[in-house]
């Protein structure tokens, strides 16, 4: 029993441990164009500071166009989506005359009896 308790325990601690420690590290996805902090020459420095602003510039303009793109082609499958829909409820509704059967039927109220209550007024509850 005790066993169990001390490696649950001694567990618990190590997961809190590298939660903690992994809290500090920052996660930089894009290390493409990194500048290696190292280097002195600060003509090189400024010269590829100045390339890792137009590499971020070009690729943001390339994530705007497919954007955009994206977009346009969601719009059309929208559209697409409406028209069949719109086709095949006239197909449907052919069908359906062409059986004699009536899809325009009213729908029964749920409960014929119950009250109509005014708006923003709530119902009372019943004691219990």
């Amino acid at each position: 029993m005790k066993l169990t308790t001390l490696t649950i325990l001694c567990s618990c601690f190590l997961l809190l441990a590298s939660l903690a420690n992994g809290e500090n590290k920052s996660v930089d996805k894009d290390k493409f164009m990194r500048i290696n902090p190292n280097i002195t020459n600060e003509d090189l420095r400024a010269e590829l500071e100045s390339l890792g602003r137009e590499f971020d510039i070009e690729r943001q303009r390339i994530r705007d166009l497919y954007e955009e793109k994206i977009q346009t082609l969601k719009d059309e499958r929208r559209t697409k989506i409406k028209s069949v829909k719109n086709e095949f409820g006239e197909r449907r509704e052919a069908i359906f005359t062409k059986y004699g059967e009536n899809r325009k039927k009213t729908k029964p109220a749920i409960n014929q009896n119950m009250e109509k209550r005014e708006k923003g007024k709530k119902p009372l509850r019943k004691a219990k």
